[in-house]
């Protein structure tokens, strides 16, 4: 839950048991439960103070408009447009789990329950299995841009905070807020361009800054790399001018000067993607996604990697019908299909027994699928083997779970 909230949650026809998830200046997201279909989803509403502006409504409009034409598993997709009493919404499908960022400061001090335990290094087995969960989750990423920048759209705003992972590890990009047509105008937000300054490209601050293109979601997926990899922020400067600076020049460390330890093809992808001179990255998403499935394959032979990703069950199926053959060339097609809770399940967290899902979208559990009141079903189901994870997700101290969340910019 968010902190110091305030606000009360506002009336919205047809939706009921509204709580807040995260607010910015694009708008306000909340948790809602939506009787007529009885689901939850994540309903986001255009700021009070912004109802009398036409630009925002426009901008909000165009934000729907912009998540309609496009259908990705790694993308949050949107159901339904309308207005309440005056204030415009949308609803998309709400994502029950946690931040990349919340897993990431998790891992950070040492937690080892839920998503956090993927990221958290330590012995040999932990740096490996932190090593490709960064993987497969910049790959998932990059499918998402890949797919974003095909459509004509460029993100703007990706970072840990704008990265769901859902309850079986998949991550699902979220808050296209700031979005933009690829080419559009940088600055029109005010002094900066729209964004989060620790994670822009330097051409976009510098002055007479050219229009923002795919190399600048290139740049700051880069950067989410390095953070899942060191578990901190490759920009650590606190004060606005500092960082700036530091952005501009690209004045920040190297992977292996960070830890020396990390892979030197992981270290040179990370340099590439975030390379001060935007013509010297990737071309495009695509052949960032190419090169972290090659630095994977270097991380072991195919059987072990295949292992680690695909876990048990998969990896044999695949083995029977001949799919898997030297480096998985196939692996985590689109970044999607595959859950990051079944890439990690056989590298030492606990895992279920059921087979590996690999549905581009979990069915909604018990949990999320009746009104807030409701008790879950306890007999297993076809929703159940999608939900398992959960499991592994929840504390081991039997505690409440955090509430998720959609961070906004």
């Amino acid at each position: 839950m968010i902190e110091d909230w305030t606000e009360a949650p506002p009336r919205c026809d047809g939706f009921e048991r509204l709580s807040p998830l995260g607010r910015g200046g694009m708008g306000v997201v909340y948790r809602a439960f939506e009787p007529a279909l009885q689901r939850w989803v994540a309903l986001k509403m255009l700021p009070a103070e912004g109802v009398d502006t036409p630009e925002a409504r426009a901008r909000f409009h165009a934000e729907a408009q912009r998540l309609a034409r496009i259908a990705h598993p790694n993308i949050v997709p949107i159901h339904t447009f309308g207005e309440s009493e005056g204030r415009p919404f949308f609803t998309m499908t709400y994502v029950e789990g946690e931040t990349l960022q919340e897993s990431l400061r998790g891992a950070a001090v040492g937690d080892a329950t839920r998503a956090s335990g993927w990221f958290r290094r330590g012995d040999e087995a932990a740096e490996r299995r932190a090593n490709l969960a960064s993987c497969v989750v910049a790959r998932a990423l990059s499918g998402a841009l890949e797919h974003l920048h095909g459509a004509g759209v460029v993100h703007r705003d990706l970072k840990p905070a704008n990265v769901l992972l859902d309850p079986v590890g998949r991550p699902i990009l979220v808050d296209l807020g700031v979005a933009a047509e690829a080419g559009g105008s940088p600055a029109d937000d005010g002094l900066f361009p729209p964004g989060t300054v620790r994670f822009m490209a330097p051409e976009l601050l510098a002055a007479g800054a050219a229009p923002s293109g795919p190399a600048a979601d290139v740049y700051a997926l880069g950067l989410v790399l390095f953070e899942m990899l060191t578990l901190r922020p490759a920009f650590a400067q606190e004060e606005l001018g500092a960082l700036v600076d530091a952005v501009r020049s690209g004045d920040k460390p190297t992977l292996r000067e960070v830890d020396p330890d990390l892979p030197a093809a992981l270290d040179a992808i990370v340099r590439r993607a975030t390379a001060v001179d935007a013509g010297a990255r990737y071309a495009d998403a695509g052949e960032m996604s190419e090169a972290l499935l090659r630095a994977t394959g270097d991380l072991g032979d195919a059987s072990e990697i295949t292992h680690l990703v695909l876990g048990d069950e998969l990896t044999r199926a695949l083995a029977a019908e001949g799919k898997v053959r030297g480096r998985l060339r196939a692996w985590l097609p689109f970044g999607a299909s595959l859950a990051l809770g079944v890439a990690i399940g056989a590298s030492g967290l606990p895992r279920s027994n059921a087979p590996a899902p690999v549905a581009s979208s979990p069915a909604p559990s018990p949990r999320t699928a009746g009104p807030p009141d409701a008790e879950p079903d306890p007999t297993p189901g076809p929703a159940a083997t999608v939900q398992r994870p959960l499991a592994r997700l929840a504390p081991r101290d039997g505690g409440a779970r955090p509430e998720p969340g959609i961070h906004l910019r």
